[in-house]
């Protein structure tokens, strides 16, 4: 049996990559997947609805993974930004839009907790992936998966986890995981105004741990990007841990 053990700070990007593993090596019945659930239950709970660009985005490109992901998220086919004015009473000029035909999309909103739900709901299901949510209060000797044998992915980098740094994603009109009537919801962050600043540096110890020295900025933790840029460099590192025998055509 194989095990492949997700420790990642960012709970919302251990599961977008423990499904893109999942869905690569579909075919390996005797793969397991466990996902160590580091992220406390409050600062899961607060979250803004989030936006990303699909435009020049090659990761989202139409595949198995990424088609079953999107169905969990709200797909646009037009993107407006405008800024924010410091006085309500003056009015906001539009400084980008984007309009395409409608079989396309040009953008996508998610918000991350509606999202994790419904993969975790999906991953359960298939009897392969297990959850560990590590005790608080506690105090362990050492990580949970230093006595598991398998293929680890750990980060490096802790997430900071400051309310004057996050302020912009604390922000009570952007927190909620509902939206009134069907409607769409009335402030998003989005993503990509900042996404420039992220980085991935990926190295591997033992021949089986993979370890992720990643953007500490708060926003990536919820940014989908970012996480499916993960998952193309650990599915790569995978396919080198386990050898030529699982095959590279299924890469995202």
């Amino acid at each position: 049996m194989t095990n492949i053990i997700i420790d990642h700070q960012s709970t919302f990007t251990a599961y977008i990559l423990a499904l893109s593993i999942y869905f690569k090596y579909l075919h390996l019945r005797n793969l397991k997947i466990m996902i160590i659930e580091n992220e406390i239950s409050q600062s899961l709970d607060t979250k803004p609805w989030c936006g990303i660009s699909t435009l020049n985005n090659f990761k989202l490109s139409n595949q198995d993974f990424i088609n079953y992901l999107i169905q969990f998220t709200i797909t646009l086919g037009s993107i407006s930004i405008r800024p924010v004015s410091p006085n309500p009473d003056t009015p906001i000029k539009e400084i980008m839009n984007t309009t395409i035909d409608s079989r396309n999309y040009v953008g996508l909103l998610y918000h991350p907790i509606d999202l994790m739900n419904k993969i975790r709901f999906a991953m359960f299901r298939s009897g392969r992936v297990s959850f560990v949510s590590p005790n608080v209060n506690f105090n362990q000797p050492g990580p949970l998966h230093q006595n598991l044998s398998g293929i680890r992915v750990v980060t490096t980098t802790a997430m900071r986890n400051s309310h004057n740094i996050n302020s912009f994603i604390y922000h009570s009109n952007m927190i909620g995981t509902r939206c009134r009537n069907g409607n769409l919801p009335s402030q998003i962050l989005w993503l990509p105004k900042f996404s420039s600043d992220n980085h991935i540096n990926c190295t591997t110890t033992n021949n089986s741990q993979i370890m992720l020295d990643l953007s500490i900025e708060p926003y990536a933790y919820i940014d989908l990007s970012y996480a499916l840029k993960q998952c193309d460099m650990i599915l790569d590192t995978i396919d080198k841990l386990m050898g030529s025998s699982i095959p590279l055509s299924n890469r995202l």
